[in-house]
């Protein structure tokens, strides 16, 4: 008895409730920009696009050539760098696997590191369109969201 917003089992309560629904929008809203970018990809980044990523690493791998004290993971973070990931449809189809996982509440914690680094990877090299603060907030929000999220599947009481 005594005043409920005192109960610790409450707060709790509370606790889980807000990390549950946390997880999840924030699944959801990754989702969602990774459908949007993924269905507008190729005209702005792939082969034929207006900035086809593959001409941008080739420049930075160039620059890099050129003067030994730069470093093209520090210019570009992206996984594109690795040849077994240099797909941007692999890396979309990833990401949004990781995003749909999130969502549901599978491995939260995993779901949305997998979830960070597909978008940063894509969001580099989308850099004259993904230039805008929600994209850049997507990824911190993610990033910062890893340590408050759980490493097991959601379970909401």
């Amino acid at each position: 008895m005594g005043n409920p917003s005192l109960d610790i089992s409450n707060s709790q309560y509370s606790y889980n409730t807000a990390h549950w629904l946390h997880g999840r929008c924030l699944g959801i809203v990754t989702l969602i920009a990774f459908i949007s970018y993924w269905s507008q990809a190729d005209a702005l980044i792939g082969e034929q696009g207006l900035s086809p990523w593959t001409n941008d690493l080739a420049n930075i791998e160039q620059l890099c050539a050129q003067n030994p004290d730069l470093n093209k993971w520090h210019i570009r973070p992206t996984l594109l760098w690795l040849e077994p990931l240099a797909s941007h449809h692999l890396l979309f189809a990833v990401g949004t696997i990781s995003a749909l996982l999130l969502a549901i509440g599978i491995y939260p914690t995993i779901s949305a590191l997998v979830s960070y680094l597909c978008y940063l990877s894509l969001m580099v090299v989308g850099e004259p369109f993904l230039s805008f603060q929600w994209d850049a907030l997507l990824c911190e929000t993610l990033l910062l969201s890893l340590p408050f999220l759980p490493f097991t599947k959601f379970i909401h009481r």
